[in-house]
């Protein structure tokens, strides 16, 4: 374990690929901390360098297009905003690779080598230019070598951050066999049960691997952290180049806690896990979120994403208080749980302090498969809330999920039969959705104990080795089931919704857009 950091001046490399379209919330948390610590340390955003270059690739044409859908006037209609995305999007994509092996939109990296095959990883490593973005980063890295560094971080925090990692700590390692380099993040932490196979591959190209917060990579902790020893650094923006987000305007993402509150759903992985398998929870000081926000408003951000798993109804009025109490007002988009604690009151006052949507876990609505898998909801509960919450003027976004063990049509049904009695008070416009197949994720009750839900796990071929989730056997509902239950969701929300058009048409996988949507057409109804 790397403990020595305050002597060795370290780099957080943030690698490629990540949405493009805001800043991360690692790099200025890092940078907190280590600032707090006395720490000196630089910053290097690969992910931000790659699609700019890709930019600069496209010459006048390509600086044409990232012009134009920086204008303001990007979100002022759906139709404008989903043809200039595209544009954008396909700049992207032939600049990084014209023959189609590979492909790059601001959601994915794909490419021949599968980040859950450890073939492919030795591959990686053996000859980084097998990935086009190391040719393209390649004076950058140079410019690294020749400031001096000697120690370097990395943070995946995604999948499609994996094999870049790789190959660029591999190009870097072949030049300076001296660099300290340690790597870290989600990526990593969702794989902690494969950490000694992974440190036999890794174990020559990094120092490291950590698979828990950073506060306990730099204070040299081996364990999790729990409540009573993670502490909060203000995260520090100072150096952060937010104009390289290619969006209209900023979002700024915050995080009022870790963890999530409920931490027992049988499917999910995000909880921060003891070795118990209890989910853990850290709330962040509310008068460290306070200067937080105070800071990103004296920097002219006031627009902003609240990054929590889900925020309590307490929690919500809380930051409901700190918001009333700023020097001038801000737009904002939550997540939160179906928990009996939300009341109109709440949302009302959420609402005219500048919330314009928040995203809910819903999954089904069905209450034998909500109970079953231990989300802690209700669908009357659910029904109740989602109806105060529009009927205060915020739109919602719901994430359902299909392919539960023991799912059946009518499970199927009570969920369609949920949207009708919901969807006629929901705004058309900023109403959205996705629906998620269930995977069996590492770590979680499901994956470790298929069969309390009636399911198995299916093996995983030596090439998907290193995945971190993976599909169930057994009463499952087939493909075909699963895609006519898309199908008849659509159905249903289109002939209650009208043909639009809405957020839900765009299907967004950056949710910031949400908010400069809507901010923009509630400015528009009230200039």
């Amino acid at each position: 374990m790397i403990t020595d950091f305050a002597s060795r001046e370290p780099t957080i490399v943030f690698p490629p690929q990540w949405e493009p379209s805001q800043p991360a919330l690692v790099l200025p948390v890092i940078s907190g901390i280590l600032r707090e610590w006395g720490i000196r340390f630089r910053q290097l955003d690969l992910n931000q360098r790659l699609y700019r270059c890709l930019i600069e690739r496209g010459e006048i044409l390509g600086k044409r297009i990232l012009e134009n859908f920086q204008s303001p006037d990007t979100v002022s209609s759906i139709s404008l905003f989903r043809d200039r995305w595209d544009a954008l999007q396909k700049i992207w994509n032939l600049g990084y690779d014209p023959t189609g092996k590979h492909s790059l939109f601001s959601d994915s990296l794909t490419s021949p080598f599968n980040s859950s095959d450890p073939v492919a990883w030795k591959k990686v490593i053996e000859c980084p230019s097998v990935l086009p973005l190391l040719g393209m980063l390649e004076p950058d890295l140079k410019a690294l070598l020749e400031s001096g560094v000697n120690t370097l971080i990395f943070t995946a925090i995604s999948d499609t951050q994996i094999l870049p990692s790789l190959a660029i700590a591999s190009w870097l390692r072949s030049a300076r066999p001296d660099l300290c380099m340690v790597i870290g993040g989600d990526a990593f932490s969702y794989r902690k049960d494969l950490i000694p196979r992974i440190r036999e591959i890794l174990g020559p190209l990094f120092d490291d691997i950590s698979v828990t917060h950073a506060e306990s990579v730099f204070l040299g902790w081996r364990s999790t952290c729990t409540t009573s020893n993670l502490r909060f650094s203000l995260p520090d923006w100072t150096n952060i180049d937010v104009s390289e987000s290619i969006a209209p305007w900023v979002v700024a993402p915050v995080e009022t806690a870790r963890g999530c509150p409920w931490s027992r759903c049988a499917f999910c992985i995000h909880p921060d896990r003891n070795r118990s398998g209890r989910g853990m929870y850290y709330p962040k000081p509310l008068d460290l979120l306070e200067q937080e926000l105070l800071r990103h408003l004296s920097a002219g951000r006031s627009r902003i994403f609240f990054v929590d798993e889900a925020i309590l109804p307490g929690r919500l009025d809380a930051l409901c208080g700190i918001i009333e109490k700023l020097p001038s007002p801000i737009s904002w988009i939550c997540y939160s749980r179906l928990d009996v604690g939300h009341s109109p009151a709440i949302f009302k006052k959420a609402r005219r302090l500048g919330l314009k949507k928040i995203f809910w876990g819903l999954e089904s609505g069905s209450d034998i498969l909500l109970k079953k898998f231990n989300k802690g909801t209700r669908t009357e509960t659910a029904e109740r809330i989602l109806l105060d919450c529009s009927n205060a003027g915020i739109a919602s976004h719901l994430f359902l999920m299909t392919g539960f063990p023991g799912e059946t049509g009518q499970d199927r049904l009570e969920t369609i039969s949920l949207l009708r009695r919901i969807l006629p008070s929901m705004d058309p416009f900023g109403f959205s959705w996705d629906l998620f197949s269930l995977k069996a994720e590492r770590g979680t009750p499901l994956f470790c104990h298929p069969n309390e839900f009636g399911a198995e796990i299916r093996a995983l071929p030596p090439e998907r080795e290193f995945a971190y989730q993976t599909d169930l056997i057994g009463n499952i509902p087939t493909r075909g089931e699963m895609f006519r239950y898309r199908e008849s969701l659509e159905e249903t929300i289109e002939a209650i919704l009208g043909p639009g058009p809405g957020i839900r048409h765009l299907k967004l996988s950056q949710d910031s857009f949400h908010l400069l949507l809507l901010d923009r057409r509630s400015s528009e109804k009230n200039p």
